[in-house]
């Protein structure tokens, strides 16, 4: 006689709060057509800048678009401190592909990593009486074998909560979006290419996972690389600073419920769909972020982070108190306001297997917890000249912003160097 089958699997997006670090898996996360080091480069003088921001303030005049968006930089590589001016320059690239960023997005971080008492987070959080409906509607299909009875609703809203910056501030609403597009593809609800959902490969690997799982996935940054060197790394020569490796990475946890409804880690859990899905998304990170600028957007602002974190590090913002002061008196004001919650996602697929009924729950948040010490930074000589170039580059000490087409040899030194746009205070 055949052999009925019956299978039942159920992805359902319900929302944790934002917790510590716990595991973090092995990556390769080179971004995608973007060259380290070589190319056109825009270098733009954070005291400069924010003199010219100040001024346009104090009139109550439009920031005109091209100061907004920082010149069109898209891609932030590093910084030099220009010690005979005692100036910071921020250094990267526009690609066209990719957000800018804005000036909100250096007041802000500025705010955070000189005044701020955590780091950049968000996370949605679960009300215990949703998660408390919830299992009872598991426990009523694992008995009664019928989809059914699932009521999707009672998943209800997920709290939005974040720390570290404004609520309403374009760096919140980012991080906020850029992991509940993480839940959606987890389900299977918004596909990227390459990337399996935990839907996708629950199908390969049902026969390894017999038990009901909750779990949580969330982006950091990864704290190590592969010759435990810790992350994010810098290389540095002559005042001048450039990440080397900063791997945004997606990290999971299980988790257990209480009585209450409360979600707490279950460490000694493990779960290979939840794993195996975090894994994917850390490897093809970069191909994300070229799909989806939620998630190039939220590598931006990983990489902000870093900059101004390393800057503090280096000692630089003790010399720039002028910069420190101007920065610490703008304010930010957004006219759209974060929504108090987001609603539950939910996602099914039912194939058969025998005696089995399974469900497989998932969350997540945001952490830009970023520790940078000395060790972080390594020494790279052949910078040296590219640190001296661009400072000689530079139009006139005045000059806001300037651009510096780079061309490296096969052997790795710099070849040639010119001046593109130069953009001045006006006074």
């Amino acid at each position: 006689m055949e052999n009925r089958y019956a299978r039942l699997r159920l992805n359902t997006a319900i929302c944790l709060s934002f917790l510590s670090l716990c595991s973090c898996l092995e990556v390769n996360n080179d971004t995608i057509g973007i060259e380290a080091y070589s190319g056109e480069y825009i270098c733009i003088s954070l005291d400069r800048y924010f003199e010219t921001l100040q001024a346009i303030v104090e009139k109550e005049g439009p920031v005109p678009e091209k100061i907004n968006n920082l010149y069109g930089l898209s891609w932030l590589e590093g910084f030099l401190y220009d010690e005979s001016l005692q100036e910071i320059i921020l250094i990267g690239k526009t690609i066209k592909e990719r957000p800018v960023f804005h000036a909100e997005d250096l007041i802000v971080n500025f705010h955070n990593v000189t005044d701020s008492i955590c780091a950049p987070y968000c996370s949605l959080d679960p009300y215990p009486e949703n998660v408390l409906r919830f299992k009872e509607q598991m426990n009523k299909m694992l008995t009664e074998g019928d989809i059914q009875t699932f009521d999707s609703h009672v998943i209800g809203g997920q709290k939005i909560v974040t720390g570290g910056v404004p609520r309403n501030s374009g760096h919140a609403k980012t991080m906020v979006f850029a992991d509940y597009d993480l839940k959606k593809i987890s389900q299977g609800l918004l596909e990227i290419k390459e990337i399996r959902s935990c839907l996708d490969i629950s199908e390969s690997l049902s026969d390894e996972i017999n038990r009901n799982t909750f779990s949580r996935f969330w982006l950091c940054i990864d704290s190590i690389d592969d010759m435990k060197r810790p992350l994010p790394s810098f290389v540095q020569s002559n005042g001048l600073v450039l990440i080397d490796k900063c791997p945004v990475i997606v990290l999971t946890e299980e988790q257990v419920a209480d009585e209450k409804g409360r979600l707490s880690d279950d460490k000694a859990a493990k779960n290979i769909i939840s794993e195996t899905f975090a894994a994917e998304c850390s490897e093809k990170y970069s191909l994300l972020a070229s799909e989806n600028n939620l998630f190039a957007g939220l590598e931006n602002l990983f990489r902000l982070q870093a900059c101004l974190r390393a800057i503090a590090e280096a000692g630089m913002l003790q010399n720039s108190e002028k910069l420190k002061t101007i920065i610490n008196n703008m304010t930010v004001n957004t006219e759209d306001s974060m929504p108090e919650s987001l609603p539950g996602l939910v996602n099914y697929t039912i194939t058969e297997t025998k005696n089995q009924r399974r469900f497989f729950v998932v969350a997540g948040g945001v952490d830009q917890y970023l520790k940078i010490m000395p060790t972080n930074f390594r020494k790279k000589t052949s910078l040296s000249r590219l640190a001296r170039e661009i400072k000689k580059t530079r139009p006139s000490g005045d000059a806001v912003y300037w651009e510096t087409t780079i061309q490296v040899k096969k052997k790795g030194f710099l070849d040639h160097f010119k001046v593109k746009e130069t953009g001045k205070v006006r006074k």
